[in-house]
Protein backbone atom coordinates (compact mmCIF):
# COMPACT_ATOMS: atom_id res chain seq x y z
CA UNK A 1 0.00 0.00 0.00
CA UNK A 2 1.40 3.34 -1.01
CA UNK A 3 2.16 5.77 1.77
CA UNK A 4 1.38 9.36 0.93
CA UNK A 5 3.31 12.10 2.65
CA UNK A 6 1.13 14.85 4.06
CA UNK A 7 0.99 17.97 1.95
CA UNK A 8 2.91 20.71 3.79
CA UNK A 9 0.67 23.56 4.83
CA UNK A 10 1.79 27.12 4.18
CA UNK A 11 2.97 28.98 7.26
CA UNK A 12 0.57 31.45 8.78
CA UNK A 13 1.15 34.83 7.22
CA UNK A 14 1.44 36.58 10.58
CA UNK A 15 4.42 34.32 11.36
CA UNK A 16 5.95 34.85 7.93
CA UNK A 17 5.64 38.60 8.39
CA UNK A 18 7.19 38.52 11.86
CA UNK A 19 10.07 36.23 10.94
CA UNK A 20 10.85 37.85 7.60
CA UNK A 21 11.19 41.32 9.12
CA UNK A 22 13.12 40.34 12.22
CA UNK A 23 16.43 41.87 11.12
CA UNK A 24 14.93 45.20 10.04
CA UNK A 25 12.81 45.35 13.18
CA UNK A 26 15.85 44.75 15.37
CA UNK A 27 17.89 47.32 13.47
CA UNK A 28 15.21 49.97 14.11
CA UNK A 29 15.03 49.10 17.80
CA UNK A 30 18.82 49.18 18.04
CA UNK A 31 19.21 52.62 16.49
CA UNK A 32 21.54 54.75 18.66
CA UNK A 33 18.77 57.25 19.40
CA UNK A 34 16.37 54.60 20.69
CA UNK A 35 19.09 52.83 22.68
CA UNK A 36 20.05 56.06 24.44
CA UNK A 37 16.45 57.10 25.03
CA UNK A 38 15.62 53.75 26.62
CA UNK A 39 18.83 53.86 28.70
CA UNK A 40 17.74 57.16 30.26
CA UNK A 41 20.49 59.14 28.53
CA UNK A 42 18.15 61.61 26.86
CA UNK A 43 15.72 64.28 28.01
CA UNK A 44 12.02 64.97 27.85
CA UNK A 45 12.82 67.04 24.80
CA UNK A 46 14.10 63.94 23.04
CA UNK A 47 10.77 62.24 23.49
CA UNK A 48 8.88 65.39 22.47
CA UNK A 49 10.90 65.50 19.24
CA UNK A 50 10.10 61.85 18.55
CA UNK A 51 6.39 62.30 19.31
CA UNK A 52 6.29 65.26 16.96
CA UNK A 53 7.59 63.20 14.05
CA UNK A 54 5.24 60.34 14.92
CA UNK A 55 2.30 62.75 14.64
CA UNK A 56 3.02 63.13 10.93
CA UNK A 57 3.32 59.36 10.48
CA UNK A 58 0.01 58.62 12.15
CA UNK A 59 -1.70 61.48 10.37
CA UNK A 60 -0.68 59.81 7.09
CA UNK A 61 -1.74 56.36 8.30
CA UNK A 62 -5.14 57.55 9.45
CA UNK A 63 -5.74 59.76 6.43
CA UNK A 64 -5.05 56.73 4.24
CA UNK A 65 -7.32 54.58 6.41
CA UNK A 66 -10.26 56.87 5.71
CA UNK A 67 -9.69 56.49 1.97
CA UNK A 68 -9.34 52.70 2.26
CA UNK A 69 -12.45 52.12 4.38
CA UNK A 70 -14.25 50.65 1.37
CA UNK A 71 -11.51 48.17 0.52
CA UNK A 72 -12.72 44.73 1.58
CA UNK A 73 -9.24 43.30 2.17
CA UNK A 74 -7.98 46.24 4.23
CA UNK A 75 -11.16 47.17 6.13
CA UNK A 76 -10.84 44.44 8.84
CA UNK A 77 -7.64 46.11 10.12
CA UNK A 78 -9.04 49.64 10.38
CA UNK A 79 -10.25 49.62 13.97
CA UNK A 80 -10.91 53.14 15.21
CA UNK A 81 -9.72 52.07 18.67
CA UNK A 82 -6.20 52.12 17.24
CA UNK A 83 -6.24 55.72 16.04
CA UNK A 84 -3.40 57.72 17.58
CA UNK A 85 -3.62 61.22 16.08
CA UNK A 86 -5.90 62.70 18.78
CA UNK A 87 -3.80 61.18 21.57
CA UNK A 88 -0.57 62.46 20.03
CA UNK A 89 -2.08 65.93 19.70
CA UNK A 90 -2.94 65.92 23.40
CA UNK A 91 0.56 64.72 24.31
CA UNK A 92 2.26 67.34 22.16
CA UNK A 93 0.12 70.07 23.71
CA UNK A 94 1.32 68.89 27.14
CA UNK A 95 4.94 68.51 26.02
CA UNK A 96 5.38 71.59 23.81
CA UNK A 97 2.54 73.96 24.64
CA UNK A 98 -0.46 75.30 22.72
CA UNK A 99 1.58 76.33 19.66
CA UNK A 100 2.94 72.85 19.09
CA UNK A 101 1.39 72.46 15.64
CA UNK A 102 2.63 75.79 14.32
CA UNK A 103 6.16 75.03 15.52
CA UNK A 104 6.28 71.45 14.22
CA UNK A 105 7.66 70.38 10.85
CA UNK A 106 8.53 66.94 9.46
CA UNK A 107 12.13 65.88 8.94
CA UNK A 108 13.28 64.68 5.53
CA UNK A 109 13.09 61.04 6.66
CA UNK A 110 9.59 61.60 8.01
CA UNK A 111 8.54 63.15 4.70
CA UNK A 112 9.82 60.07 2.86
CA UNK A 113 8.01 57.81 5.33
CA UNK A 114 4.66 59.60 5.06
CA UNK A 115 4.91 59.86 1.28
CA UNK A 116 5.53 56.12 1.09
CA UNK A 117 2.47 55.37 3.25
CA UNK A 118 0.17 57.59 1.15
CA UNK A 119 1.49 56.31 -2.19
CA UNK A 120 1.20 52.66 -1.19
CA UNK A 121 -2.31 53.23 0.13
CA UNK A 122 -3.30 54.71 -3.23
CA UNK A 123 -1.45 52.34 -5.55
CA UNK A 124 -1.29 49.07 -3.63
CA UNK A 125 -3.68 48.82 -0.66
CA UNK A 126 -2.28 45.44 0.41
CA UNK A 127 1.04 47.15 1.06
CA UNK A 128 -0.68 49.63 3.37
CA UNK A 129 -1.43 46.72 5.72
CA UNK A 130 2.32 46.28 6.19
CA UNK A 131 2.65 49.84 7.46
CA UNK A 132 -0.43 49.46 9.65
CA UNK A 133 0.99 46.27 11.16
CA UNK A 134 4.47 47.62 11.89
CA UNK A 135 3.20 50.67 13.76
CA UNK A 136 -0.02 49.74 15.54
CA UNK A 137 0.87 46.23 16.62
CA UNK A 138 4.17 47.63 17.81
CA UNK A 139 2.35 50.25 19.90
CA UNK A 140 0.40 47.51 21.64
CA UNK A 141 3.54 45.45 22.26
CA UNK A 142 6.96 47.07 22.63
CA UNK A 143 5.32 50.47 22.92
CA UNK A 144 3.94 49.50 26.30
CA UNK A 145 7.44 48.73 27.55
CA UNK A 146 8.68 52.06 26.21
CA UNK A 147 5.86 53.83 28.02
CA UNK A 148 7.05 52.47 31.37
CA UNK A 149 10.64 53.46 30.58
CA UNK A 150 9.57 57.01 29.76
CA UNK A 151 7.65 57.25 33.03
CA UNK A 152 10.54 55.88 35.08
CA UNK A 153 13.49 57.60 33.40
CA UNK A 154 12.00 60.99 32.53
CA UNK A 155 9.11 61.45 34.92
CA UNK A 156 6.58 61.67 32.12
CA UNK A 157 2.96 61.23 33.16
CA UNK A 158 -0.21 60.04 31.50
CA UNK A 159 -0.73 63.63 30.29
CA UNK A 160 2.38 63.20 28.14
CA UNK A 161 1.92 59.54 27.17
CA UNK A 162 -1.70 59.06 26.14
CA UNK A 163 -0.26 57.88 22.79
CA UNK A 164 0.42 54.56 24.52
CA UNK A 165 -3.01 54.32 26.13
CA UNK A 166 -5.75 52.39 24.32
CA UNK A 167 -8.95 52.82 26.35
CA UNK A 168 -10.97 51.15 23.60
CA UNK A 169 -8.82 48.02 23.83
CA UNK A 170 -9.14 46.75 27.40
CA UNK A 171 -7.59 43.36 26.54
CA UNK A 172 -4.57 44.01 24.31
CA UNK A 173 -3.52 40.36 24.03
CA UNK A 174 -6.95 39.33 22.76
CA UNK A 175 -6.92 42.21 20.29
CA UNK A 176 -3.43 41.29 19.03
CA UNK A 177 -4.42 37.64 18.65
CA UNK A 178 -7.42 38.69 16.59
CA UNK A 179 -5.28 41.05 14.51
CA UNK A 180 -2.81 38.25 13.74
CA UNK A 181 -5.69 35.97 12.74
CA UNK A 182 -6.85 38.71 10.36
CA UNK A 183 -3.31 38.83 8.94
CA UNK A 184 -3.45 35.08 8.34
CA UNK A 185 -6.77 35.36 6.50
CA UNK A 186 -5.44 38.34 4.56
CA UNK A 187 -2.33 36.39 3.55
CA UNK A 188 -4.42 33.41 2.43
CA UNK A 189 -6.07 35.71 -0.10
CA UNK A 190 -2.77 36.85 -1.62
CA UNK A 191 -0.71 35.25 -4.35
CA UNK A 192 2.86 34.25 -3.53
CA UNK A 193 4.11 37.43 -5.18
CA UNK A 194 1.53 39.45 -3.25
CA UNK A 195 2.74 37.99 0.03
CA UNK A 196 6.34 38.81 -0.93
CA UNK A 197 5.31 42.35 -1.75
CA UNK A 198 3.68 42.89 1.65
CA UNK A 199 6.72 41.43 3.42
CA UNK A 200 8.94 43.77 1.43
CA UNK A 201 6.81 46.75 2.37
CA UNK A 202 6.99 45.80 6.05
CA UNK A 203 10.78 45.63 5.79
CA UNK A 204 10.75 49.06 4.17
CA UNK A 205 8.54 50.39 6.98
CA UNK A 206 11.06 49.37 9.64
CA UNK A 207 13.89 50.88 7.61
CA UNK A 208 11.94 54.13 7.27
CA UNK A 209 11.39 54.13 11.03
CA UNK A 210 15.12 53.80 11.62
CA UNK A 211 15.83 56.70 9.28
CA UNK A 212 13.30 58.81 11.15
CA UNK A 213 15.01 57.99 14.46
CA UNK A 214 18.31 59.10 12.95
CA UNK A 215 16.75 62.41 11.92
CA UNK A 216 15.33 62.92 15.41
CA UNK A 217 18.80 62.27 16.86
CA UNK A 218 20.22 64.96 14.58
CA UNK A 219 17.44 67.36 15.56
CA UNK A 220 18.02 67.02 19.30
CA UNK A 221 21.79 67.27 18.85
CA UNK A 222 21.34 70.48 16.87
CA UNK A 223 19.00 71.93 19.48
CA UNK A 224 21.48 71.11 22.23
CA UNK A 225 24.42 72.75 20.45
Amino acid sequence: MAVHSPVPQPRRFSIVLRDSTRDEHQAAEDSPFMRRLIAGEGTRGWYAALAGQLWFVYDALETAARHLAGDRSVRPFLAEELHRVPALADDLHALLGPRWRQDLSPSQATLRYTARILKVAQDLPAGYVAHHYTRYLGDLSGGQILRRVLQREYGLTEDHLSFYSFPGIPRPKLFKDRYRAQLDTFGDGLTASGRDLVVGEARAAFTLNRAMFEDVAAMVARDAA
